[in-house]
């Protein structure tokens, strides 16, 4: 089936109708054909096209939901409180689409209503980590909407770091960590188990001494020596990982008067680089059942 673009433009098109272009991207990364709108293409808003293009094309998929729920949840023991901050997305989708065809807004649940949710299910079970909070919503928006085929649940949470003094942890008073972001993304489908990935955003590592990168493979374009001893550092983004090289690179301070920079070759100070980096890949997967 050919894919192609249909945008509403009135001041070319004739009212109610859309103009044809060339395909410039596919929105689905599924093999299948979709209709593509500028504007319109919302639940609840039918989509006129013009017939001898509309007969041959099928919404394949479609998904809504809330976007940034804020949500502050407080384990309090005494005066010994814990927070956990998140943001949480969610995305369902129907069984069929009835709100896109024909405007037909009676399977539509809000996503005003699903903001809800997430204060509901918070404030009955409380916030552990933000996969199992994430499994808890996606798993509720199949249980409480029978029509819903697909539901999914991304959860942020936001770091706070217990505030010490002379060695004794404050019982309700915290510090922002903005290093560090824990997140989990779950999605569930009715015919298949759920989804978890999880991960860290910007976890910064770096190792100082005893990295070494050498007997690499040798042909003509090659200018990088081996070396027995380097800074090695990257970031951490998923459990999935894609890890750029942060490259720390050695200085030639020989140029310099001994008495400003010493004697012997520099190995003390280095200049951070950020680009260009190689890329690294590594998948993790959890040997058996997950016991979430």
């Amino acid at each position: 089936m050919e894919s192609v673009e249909l945008t509403w433009e009135p001041a070319r098109s004739a009212p109610g109708e859309f103009s044809r272009r060339a395909p410039r991207t596919l929105c689905c990364p599924d093999p299948c054909s979709r209709i593509l709108c500028r504007q319109g293409a919302l639940p609840g808003r039918r989509i006129l096209a013009n017939r001898e293009y509309a007969k041959d094309y099928d919404i394949c998929h479609a998904e809504y939901g809330k976007t940034g729920v804020k949500l502050l949840y407080i384990y309090k023991s005494g005066l010994h409180q814990t927070p956990r901050e998140l943001e949480v997305t969610t995305r369902i989708s129907l069984a069929d689409r009835n709100e896109y065809k024909h405007g037909d807004n009676r399977d539509i649940i809000g996503t005003d209503s699903q903001k809800n949710i997430v204060y509901v299910l918070a404030k009955k079970h409380g916030v552990t980590s933000p996969e199992e909070f994430g499994l808890l919503l996606a798993q509720f928006l199949l249980d409480q909407y029978s029509h819903v085929v697909e539901s999914s649940a991304t959860v942020i949470e936001t770091t706070w770091d217990r505030i010490e003094k002379d060695g004794m942890k404050h019982k309700h008073a915290f510090v922002h960590n903005p290093g560090v972001e824990r997140w989990a993304s779950v999605k569930i489908n009715r015919r298949e188990p759920p989804v978890i990935t999880a991960g860290l955003r910007g976890l910064r590592v770096l190792k100082t001494t005893q990295s070494e990168f050498k007997n690499f493979y040798r042909d003509e374009y090659r200018t990088l020596l081996d070396t027995d001893d380097r800074i090695f550092s990257t970031i951490i983004k998923k459990i999935q990982m894609d890890m750029p090289n942060k490259h720390y690179m050695d200085m030639d301070l020989s140029g310099f008067p001994k008495d400003m920079v010493g004697v012997g070759v520099n190995k003390t100070v280095f200049l951070p680089t950020d680009k260009p980096s190689g890329f690294i890949h590594a998948a993790l997967e959890r040997k058996g059942s997950s016991k979430l």
